[in-house]
């Protein structure tokens, strides 16, 4: 059984059609797998706008208090994710913040708030 025409021309015919029957189907399927896989970037994006919008309502609360729980909880955040140097300039801060020192505290507390783009509360 013969797939193509004997013709050199007919054939070029052919073999470009079969071709380009190829191509369309290979990107059918890719266009298929692509939308797919952007359901989920999707729902990611959409969870990231509705985090988004809490921490912007949440960042235009003024005079919240935070009670000893959070400066403590903004102290070990602090600690945590403020550069070495920065901590190291505050002073002997671990062992303030373990003794439960509230300068130490309220100072790590703040740095924290700060580096939020937030203003501590007036005391």
């Amino acid at each position: 059984m013969k797939l193509y025409a004997d013709h050199p021309a007919r054939r070029a015919r052919q073999m470009t059609a079969d071709l380009l029957a190829l191509l369309i189907v290979f990107a059918t399927e890719v266009r298929e797998r692509v939308l797919r896989l952007r359901a989920p970037g999707e729902g990611l994006v959409d969870a990231g706008g509705r985090l988004s919008g809490t921490f912007d309502s949440a960042a235009t609360a003024d005079d919240v208090p935070l009670g000893p729980d959070g400066h403590d909880l903004l102290a070990l955040r602090a600690l945590v994710t403020q550069p070495l140097s920065r901590l190291a300039s505050a002073g002997p801060v671990g062992a303030g913040r373990r003794t439960g020192d509230p300068e130490t505290v309220a100072g790590l507390a703040t740095r924290e708030l700060r580096k939020l783009g937030l203003h501590p509360p007036a005391s």
